[in-house]
């Protein structure tokens, strides 16, 4: 049997985009809004805050998990690891993803190195 998820655990992705500033999010920002799947350009912190992007990065984070549920198939619900969902962007991209490089990668590092 699996372990209880750990609520006061904040995912990976979470932090990522905490860290990142409005430029740095800009592009992330630009393709999900033209994704056809997303609703981020619709949400109401998005139409309150951009192009002031860091404001509102827990929507930012919560909209790339729904299209990681949406990409792996998930339908219960759950949350897809990140390392889950960089597995399977790398595969439709034909790139496999190495745990050890996202590993390395510094917490402080720029959006488009990661």
């Amino acid at each position: 049997m699996d372990a209880p998820a750990d609520v006061t655990a904040v995912p990976v992705i979470y932090k990522i985009l905490g860290m990142s500033n409005d430029d740095q999010l800009a592009p992330l920002v630009d393709t999900l809004t033209q994704t056809p799947l997303s609703i981020l350009k619709i949400c109401r912190a998005y139409e309150r805050h951009a192009p002031n992007h860091s404001r509102y990065t827990d929507q930012i984070g919560d909209e790339i998990y729904r299209l990681g549920q949406k990409a792996l198939n998930i339908t219960d619900g759950s949350r897809p690891s990140y390392q889950r969902m960089i597995d399977a962007l790398c595969k439709q991209l034909g790139s496999p993803a190495q745990e050890d490089e996202l590993a390395d990668c510094p917490p402080s590092a720029p959006m488009a190195q990661i």
